[in-house]
């Protein structure tokens, strides 16, 4: 198996939480988005941009999730 093989391996396999830490940075992670969301949501008028600020908010928390489950380090 070569290394790319062992990243596809990596991505598209389910990773529960190691830890209470890991679930607690996931939380964190999710907190910081959702107040990122409501300020957006709170200054910016409804249109395309501010649905695609908090779609990119969305993306940002997941991505950031995934590089904490994906990590063969401890969090």
């Amino acid at each position: 198996m070569t290394m790319q093989d062992d990243q596809l391996v990596n991505w598209f396999t389910h990773h529960p939480p190691r830890n209470g830490r890991q679930v607690a940075a996931y939380q964190e992670i999710r907190n910081a988005g959702r107040e990122m969301a409501e300020a957006v949501i709170d200054e910016c008028p409804p249109g395309q941009e501010r649905d695609l600020a908090i779609e990119k908010i969305r993306e940002a928390v997941m991505w950031a999730n995934a590089g904490i489950a994906c990590s063969g380090e401890q969090a």
